[in-house]
């Protein structure tokens, strides 16, 4: 079939080397998938056949090519700004289209004859949303499951068909086969998406959930007050709506409003908030519930699941310690605002977690009400106390006016000691910023004696 799609120049340059050296090359199904649902492809996967992988490194070497993977190796580089990764074809195109996870990464394009070929009907598929199987060999890699997850997170396509989420069924039993890395990364793909509930919602309806994310698993056995969450009856249903919640702030209004505040979320923050959201409450499942539903202590039970969790997973340790921040402090905002604390109590949580980072935590639990709206945040109180309360913060931790050369200086000598002393002077700093710096330092001493 002949078929004309607008690829970037840089596509069509890499194309021309590739052809110089022997090669013909396609353009694979993802960008072309997108292009079939009207949506602007950011990446290119291409794929060239009669060459060898020495052959393509060196054609490719001005712009600094690099392979990466292990399981389908690819070679990847950037060209005036678009990332395009190649892959080596050691068989025929047809019976590598077949070999595909799913219908639509099958199609397979020759932009220098304008061939398109679609032995799969990977371009309907894409049209209507559907992610399939493309054949038998979706059960060799099981990974091929998480990648249809998070591919539904993405909006790269609204539905599995039935086959595939009955084949994905089966295989859960080979879940533990994947790398813990590869698990998480997947995992984190999914997490960047603006929509994940349909993600979320695939993974329990397959069983894998149990599998890799069994803390957060748990919370579909555990009830919820109806009154204070009629989104659902489960803790679970609760958890995929704030996750869906927080993912549309942070992957999806940064894009769609770039003067919204959530776009000023640090960027080292943005994921470690979405993995927040889906672990939030997995202490609910290790503390007792009253008559009410309420699990009093949640908050703070959660640090070890949610811990437990992002190790097994591999997760780096400045990311686990972000994420466990967040989660042991999530109920913070809320309370604090009920109960009317003073300023001096918002400023030790600041130093805990910047405010302006948790507020966001907060306001996804809140949206996940049906009745409350994301972006709605004058009806959302705690957001009303934080605008004010960081208009007169650091957006880091609040530096220590003493420090221990200062006690060092005054006659202290160095040793664990000083550690009680600083603690005392920083603690009558945060309950009165106004301080004098020889004041604390007196209160430091006194607190030796």
């Amino acid at each position: 079939m002949e078929m004309l799609f607008a690829l970037p120049a840089a596509v069509l340059v890499v194309i021309t080397a590739l052809k110089s050296i022997g090669a013909r090359t396609y353009v694979m199904g993802g960008a072309l998938a997108d292009y079939a649902a009207l949506r602007t492809p950011v990446d290119f996967d291409l794929e060239t056949h009669n060459v060898t992988t020495e052959m393509v490194m060196r054609v490719l070497e001005p712009y600094k090519p690099h392979c990466v993977g292990s399981t389908h190796p690819a070679i990847r580089f950037m060209v005036d700004g678009v990332a395009i990764d190649v892959s080596v074809a050691q068989r025929d195109a047809m019976i590598e289209s077949q070999h595909r996870d799913l219908t639509i990464n099958s199609p397979f394009y020759d932009p220098l004859t304008r061939e398109l070929f679609d032995p799969f009907n990977g371009m309907r598929d894409s049209c209507q949303g559907m992610l399939a199987a493309t054949s038998a060999y979706y059960a060799d890699f099981p990974v091929n499951v998480l990648r249809t997850a998070q591919f539904l997170a993405r909006g790269k396509g609204t539905v599995v068909n039935m086959e595939t989420t009955l084949l994905a069924t089966n295989m859960s039993a080979r879940a533990d086969t994947i790398p813990a890395e590869q698990v998480f990364a997947q995992l984190c793909k999914l997490l960047r998406g603006a929509t994940p509930f349909r993600a979320l919602e695939f993974l329990r309806l397959t069983g894998w959930h149990e599998k890799v994310l069994p803390e957060v698993a748990d919370l579909t056995r555990i009830n919820e007050n109806q009154e204070w969450h009629p989104e659902g009856p489960t803790a679970w249903d609760h958890t995929i709506r704030v996750v869906e919640a927080m993912c549309y702030m942070v992957n999806g209004w940064p894009i769609a409003y770039p003067q919204n505040e959530a776009a000023e979320i640090p960027e080292e923050w943005r994921e470690p908030l979405c993995w927040a959201a889906l672990l939030h409450d997995v202490g609910k499942a290790h503390v007792e519930s009253d008559a009410e539903c309420t699990f009093k202590g949640h908050d703070r039970a959660g640090e070890e699941p949610a811990r437990a969790l992002l190790e097994r997973l591999k997760a780096p340790k400045d990311f686990t310690e972000k994420v466990i921040d967040l989660v042991v402090n999530h109920m913070q905002p809320y309370l604090l605002t009920s109960g009317g604390a003073k300023e001096t109590a918002w400023r030790r949580l600041h130093n805990k977690v910047p405010l302006h980072v948790l507020r966001w935590i907060s306001r996804a639990d809140w949206s996940a009400h049906p009745n409350h709206k994301c972006g709605d945040w004058g009806k959302h109180l705690p957001s009303c106390v934080i605008s004010d309360i960081i208009s007169r913060l650091p957006a880091a931790k609040i530096p220590a006016v003493v420090q221990g050369r200062d006690l060092v200086a005054a006659g202290v000598k160095p040793g664990p000691h000083m550690k009680t002393a600083l603690d005392a002077a920083y603690n009558a700093q945060l309950e009165n910023p106004d301080t004098e710096k020889n004041t604390l330092i007196a209160i430091a001493l006194a607190a030796l004696n």
